[in-house]
């Protein structure tokens, strides 16, 4: 074996202690599998800085060729290992164990919406600017990095992971047709497929956002005053408490109050038990929390019991953010008078650019893939179901 994935991290993300540490890393793995004998070095590059010039990474792993835990043979050069000829599958891509790999499988059933919903019938969220400020103030890509490892991918459409998104993709006539009745209901960037979420540096400081959401919210009418920010007219503070249900949950939402402090907003998480918890959701007894709508693509009368006006006030049902949107009410019935599949996939996407024009929630994360780790004789077909992995299309051969 002169070839292996890493079969853990070092438990800091991306820092792994320059080359030398990740070399380190790589040779006490391969140490404590049998193989130390042998000088192993990551493969990494570097940039030129401080002096020090730029290391590529195909220069320090030598001339091959290389063979994994099993004895097959990788690659037999540098132009193999970096061509399409290197055999560098899930089958072969094995671990300094050699029994155990993390694979990942592609998924195109939608991941759906996960996020912080505003609770649109209180008064602190009923200005659509100040629920805009907020969206810029979550700073996502250092939540990402920082509570999972910038495994995720931000979140941008209601049908995330599917071809129902309207993310990045103009409306069609079909779609224009259908919001011409609601001029406004939908946002020109998100009708054209331009819109993004605010994105940062994910440094932690999001001074740009914050900028940006401080001139959203002075529009709305608020301005600092002895550090906190409060509202010129009425001289309430701008507060709100976040409610939650287990731990997990309390860690982002500490993460997304930090976001908010440099800007006096005072947030508060508050974690109830699950029956308190599903009391106050039942009847919105509060002002924000985090949910998440499952969708498939054949999205259908659910959705009714999500975003229409009939049951924005109807208790306990899952129109979390209080949704009373004419446009909405008539994408639904388009969805479900749909007869042919180009219809309902516009009257969908429809729904979405009306549903994302709205900013009724901060969109969270989802995972482009599914991760699956198995023991390296199991093997699997090559061509993965809409859904993902089957488990029992699988079968074990013995090693060879």
């Amino acid at each position: 074996m002169n070839f292996f994935v890493t079969s853990t991290g070092l438990g800091k993300g991306a820092d792994l202690g320059g080359l030398a540490g990740a070399d380190k890393h790589c040779q006490d793995l391969a140490k404590a599998a049998g193989a130390g004998n042998k000088q192993w070095r990551a493969y990494l590059s570097t940039v030129q800085s401080g002096g020090k010039a730029a290391v590529n990474a195909r220069d320090r792993i030598g001339k091959g060729p290389w063979y994994n835990a099993k004895g097959e043979r990788i690659a037999s050069n540098l132009d193999d290992l970096h061509s399409d000829q290197a055999k560098l599958t899930k089958q072969t891509t094995l671990t300094e164990k050699g029994q155990v790999v993390k694979a990942e499988f592609e998924i195109t059933v939608p991941a759906g919406m996960t996020a912080l919903v505003f609770n649109t019938r209180r008064d602190v969220f009923k200005d659509q600017r100040v629920r805009q400020a907020l969206m810029t103030l979550f700073d996502a890509e250092w939540i990402n990095r920082t509570l999972y490892n910038g495994r995720y991918t931000r979140t941008q459409s209601f049908f995330e992971r599917s071809y129902l998104s309207s993310a990045g993709k103009p409306a069609d006539d079909t779609e224009r047709a259908l919001l011409a009745n609601f001029p406004g209901a939908v946002k020109p960037d998100i009708l054209e497929g331009k819109f993004r979420f605010p994105v940062s540096d994910g440094s932690g400081q999001n001074r740009a956002n914050q900028k940006a959401a401080f001139a959203l919210l002075h529009d709305a009418g608020y301005e600092l005053r002895n550090g906190r920010l409060t509202n010129a007219a009425t001289g309430a503070p701008l507060s709100f408490e976040v409610l939650a249900n287990n731990n997990a949950q309390e860690a982002l939402l500490l993460s997304f109050a930090r976001n908010l402090e440099p800007l006096g907003i005072a947030v508060r998480v508050r974690v109830v038990d699950s029956a308190q918890y599903q009391e106050r959701v039942s009847g919105y007894d509060y002002d924000m929390i985090q949910a998440s709508w499952a969708s498939s693509l054949s999205p259908g009368n659910e959705q009714l019991f999500r975003w229409s006006a009939a049951t924005a006030n109807s208790k306990g049902s899952f129109n979390f953010a209080g949704v009373a949107n004419p446009a909405a009410d008539a994408m639904i019935r388009a969805m479900l008078a749909a007869k042919t599949e180009s219809e309902f996939k516009s009257a969908v996407r429809a729904l979405d650019r009306v549903l994302l024009t709205g900013d009724y929630v901060i969109p969270l994360f989802f995972a482009e893939r599914q991760w699956v780790a198995h023991w390296a004789r199991l093997k699997h077909p090559d061509k993965t179901p809409l859904f993902g992995y089957a488990i029992d299309t699988w079968w074990s051969e013995p090693a060879k």
